[in-house]
C-alpha cells in the first residue's frame, strides 16, 4: 500500500491524525515529511501529531490530539469526559483535561494533566477508540464540581441511559478514596440515598488491597486480567502481566465446596507451570504479609 494511504487508513481510526510513530512506522523520510508540510498536506497540532489536509478542527479531533500526543496511558478524564459521557457537570471548552499515571508530565498548551497514582485499567474505557475514564470514574473525580442535589441528578441521568452501574460506582469510589482535588463523601452519600442498607465505611477485599498498593508505591495492577492456559480462560483477580505475578482475593464464602476447591488448585498449579507466581490474600491476613510479598515479587525480583 503506497505510503499516503497507509498513512490516510490510519488516520480515520484516530479523527483524522497521524504521528511521529505512524510515519516512520510507513516507512516516509524526514524531507518527505517536511514537504507534506510545506504543501499543507499535513498539519502539526502538538509535536509528533499532525493533521491531514481536509480533516477539520472539532473538539473531537483536539480530544485524540492531546491523547496521542501524551502517549498510552491517557485517558480524557474530569470535565472533559463529563462532556463525553454527557453529563450535566460544568466543562471549560477551551481546556482539555487527561488522566495520566503520577509519573507522567503533560505541558501541552490548554491541556491539564490530572497526574495520579491511582491509574487502573478498570476506571479507563474506549468511546470510538478515544481513550476515556469510565462514567463512574469521571462522577468520582468531578463530584467536587457539583452539589449534592445536582450530583444526584447527575447520577440518575446516567441511570435512566443506562451508562452507569451503582455497584460500579461503589467500587470505584471505595478502591480510590479521597485524595487531592477528589471528594468522595458526595458519592457516599448519593450511593446511600440509592442503594438500600449502603453503609459508607463499607468496602470489600479488592478495593482494600489496592488502596494499600497504591499506599506502599507498588506497581498497579490489572484487575480481573484475561489469561489463557491450557486452552481455558482465566480472569485473575489482580495481575501484573510484565512480572507474572497474580493476587487471587480468597474469601470463603465464595470458594467453599469442593469443586471451588479443586478448581483453585488446578489453575494455581497451572499458573505456575507457566512460570507465574501467584499469592492468596484473605481479608484476615495482616497487611504487612500481604506488602512483604509484592515487595520481594515486583521490586526486589527483577522482571
Amino acid at each position: 500500500m503506497h505510503h499516503d494511504a497507509l498513512l490516510a487508513s490510519l488516520a480515520e481510526r484516530q479523527a483524522g491524525l497521524i504521528t511521529s510513530q505512524d510515519i516512520r512506522a510507513a516507512g516516509l523520510s524526514q524531507n518527505e515529511c517536511q514537504y507534506r508540510l510545506r504543501t499543507g498536506r499535513w498539519t502539526r497540532i502538538h509535536r509528533g501529531v499532525f493533521r491531514i489536509g481536509g480533516v477539520g478542527m472539532s473538539p473531537h479531533v483536539a480530544r485524540w490530539a492531546a491523547v496521542l500526543a501524551v502517549g498510552q496511558p491517557v485517558a480524557c478524564s474530569h470535565s472533559t469526559a463529563a462532556t463525553i459521557w454527557a453529563l450535566n457537570i460544568p466543562a471549560d471548552p477551551t481546556r482539555i483535561h487527561l488522566l495520566v499515571p503520577y509519573a507522567t508530565v503533560v505541558t501541552l498548551s490548554n491541556i491539564v494533566g490530572h497526574r495520579t497514582t491511582a491509574f487502573y485499567h478498570d476506571d479507563v474505557t474506549r468511546i470510538g477508540g478515544l481513550s476515556v475514564t469510565t462514567v463512574e470514574r469521571t462522577i468520582v473525580d468531578t463530584a467536587r464540581l457539583v452539589g449534592h442535589r445536582k450530583l444526584g441528578q447527575v447520577i440518575d441521568s446516567a441511570l435512566r441511559r443506562r451508562v452507569l452501574d451503582l455497584n460500579r460506582l461503589r467500587r470505584c469510589v471505595t478502591r480510590l478514596g479521597a485524595g487531592p482535588n477528589r471528594r468522595t463523601a458526595p458519592v457516599h452519600r448519593a450511593l446511600a440515598e440509592r442503594i438500600p442498607g449502603y453503609l459508607p465505611g463499607d468496602s470489600d477485599l479488592e478495593s482494600d488491597v489496592l488502596r494499600m498498593i497504591r499506599e506502599w508505591k507498588l506497581p498497579l495492577p490489572i484487575p480481573n486480567f484475561r489469561l489463557v492456559l491450557s486452552d481455558t480462560v482465566y480472569h485473575l483477580d489482580l495481575a501484573w502481566p510484565d512480572y507474572r505475578v497474580t493476587v487471587e482475593l480468597d474469601s470463603w464464602e465464595y470458594h467453599r465446596g469442593r469443586q471451588a476447591f479443586d478448581d483453585d488448585r488446578r489453575r494455581s498449579n497451572l499458573l505456575t507451570a507457566h512460570g507465574w507466581t501467584a499469592f492468596r490474600f484473605t481479608p484476615s491476613m495482616p497487611p504487612a504479609e500481604m506488602r512483604s510479598f509484592l515487595t520481594n515479587a515486583l521490586i526486589l525480583r527483577p522482571v
